[in-house]
């Protein structure tokens, strides 16, 4: 049987737990997500040097 300071202390561990995980959970995602955007950018980037490229063989030919 538990006295109260101690059912105290353990609901207030597993809440700060619980807190950090989704914390971390949030983090991950927007990780994710600027991940994604920044590998999109990139790509856009590519598409267009191929673009200005192909532009430039075709001035020359």
């Amino acid at each position: 049987v538990y006295g109260g300071i101690e059912f105290i202390a353990y609901a207030v561990a597993i809440a700060f737990l619980l807190e950090m995980y989704s914390t971390l959970r949030e983090l991950n995602l927007i990780n994710i997500a600027s991940t994604i955007k920044s590998t999109g950018t990139k790509f856009q980037a590519l598409s267009e040097a191929r673009t200005n490229v192909s532009g430039i063989i075709k001035a020359r030919a």
